[in-house]
């Protein structure tokens, strides 16, 4: 995702400035939301994501930025988490279920070619849960429009499995 970086800055600076949001605020995770996400882009200050759940209203719309792609322990097993000093006992798909239970109307950004999105097992299993459109001016255009129509609807995200 460091390659997608700059690209993800200039998004955030823009939709920052921009007066078409009541609010809006932005958070980083590397690769997979656990139990904490970042204030900043270099991981050093944080907040616990259930916090998140308590500040932000279910109706705020949630729009994650992130190529989706990891290595798949990472995402489906307990304590896969790559950051060495970390630990986590839930597997990262069930922090990612427990943003869509919350905020409903939320949506995946990534900038993968769309090509790439169903030969890579976390980039199929994470759409599953969210939504998924293409990193760009039309797939945030798209995003928004159904987001505001309130055509965000993934079937049945709490029966994925997550063993492994």
């Amino acid at each position: 995702m460091d390659v997608y970086a700059q690209m993800v800055e200039a998004l955030f600076s823009a939709a920052h400035a921009s007066s078409h949001f009541k609010a809006f605020e932005h958070f980083y995770f590397h690769n997979c939301i656990y139990s904490k996400v970042y204030t900043d882009m270099q991981m050093g200050k944080w907040i616990p994501t259930e916090e998140l759940f308590r500040k932000f209203r279910k109706s705020f719309y949630v729009v994650m930025v992130g190529d989706a792609c990891m290595n798949p322990y990472e995402l489906f097993v307990p304590n896969g988490i790559i950051n060495y000093w970390e630990t986590e006992k839930e597997a990262g798909i069930n922090w990612l279920k427990r943003v869509k239970d919350h905020y409903s109307a939320s949506v995946w950004l990534n900038p993968e070619p769309e090509h790439f999105w169903n030969s890579h097992p976390t980039i199929q299993a994470i759409s599953k849960i969210f939504k998924m459109y293409p990193l760009s001016l039309q797939g945030l255009s798209n995003s928004m429009k159904d987001l505001k129509r309130g055509k965000i609807h993934i079937p049945n995200i709490t029966s994925y499995s997550t063993s492994t």
